[in-house]
């Protein structure tokens, strides 16, 4: 095989080999990526149920503050925007899980139009009563426990997934390093090969150019042919050379 068709082979080789590893890769971070995706839809819910149930205490805590002190403004402003907060929440919700969001929504449309009642009310120069508090807070402990639940449920869900991911995302980065690892060792065998069946070509030949010019100077008695069974130019070039030492007497 010419030296031209050794490189062509090796070239070909290295970019096939290249050409698995990016597929593999490629493949990897795919599974990754998926991976990632439902931990972060998973995390995202934990996340929104926790909103839910700081924005109903904002909301339960604003409403009796203002129950206490009717002209407390900063309290009509925070019960206002803890009702706002708790909506975009909900709307949160239904967007990452409608399922969980449908099993919670008649204590939700209750709770919500209850404060929204109350703080249109209050808007109006309404006075709080010690009713208002307790209808409310009947309504808030109902879907306090429906969220307490699922966030405990998700949260530890959410927790599990991430452990899993976790341990996961080690043992890609494991096997794309050992991948990484035997592409090379794949690769400097080759290049050891193609080295190696060069050099041994050249070695050779340059060898017995220098026994043959030592002949020729008189240093030796005999000239021996040269021994290289390469299919190279180098190969080549040996054969011409027998030949035109075996054609004058050398």
């Amino acid at each position: 095989m010419s030296i031209k068709r050794k490189f062509l082979l090796v070239g070909t080789v290295i970019i096939a080999l290249l050409l698995l590893l990016l597929l593999a890769v490629r493949l990897i971070f795919g599974s990754v990526e998926n991976s990632f995706s439902e931990n972060t839809d998973t995390s995202d819910k934990a996340n929104t149920f926790q909103e839910m149930y700081s924005n109903g205490l904002q909301c339960d805590q604003a409403l009796r503050n203002v129950f206490i002190d009717p002209k407390n403004e900063k309290g009509k402003e925070n019960f206002k925007n803890g009702i706002e907060d708790l909506a975009k929440s909900y709307s949160k919700l239904e967007k990452i899980d409608s399922k969980a969001a449908t099993k919670l929504k008649d204590k939700y449309t209750l709770f919500i139009d209850d404060l929204k009642q109350i703080e249109k009310m209050v808007a109006s120069g309404g006075l709080i009563t010690i009713e208002h508090i307790k209808s409310n807070t009947k309504v808030w402990r109902e879907i306090k426990e429906d969220i307490t639940k699922n966030l405990k449920e998700t949260s530890k869900i959410a927790e599990n997934t991430q452990n899993e991911f976790a341990s996961y995302l080690s043992k890609i980065l494991i096997s794309l390093t050992v991948g990484i690892l035997l592409f090379i060792i794949a690769i400097s065998i080759i290049f050891l090969i193609f080295s190696k069946s060069i050099v041994s070509s050249i070695t050779t030949t340059q060898l017995d150019l220098t026994r043959f010019f030592s002949f020729l100077n008189r240093k030796t008695q005999k000239a021996e042919l040269i021994n290289l069974n390469s299919k190279d130019e180098f190969g080549q070039m040996v054969v011409v050379i027998n030949e035109n030492r075996s054609t004058n007497g050398y």
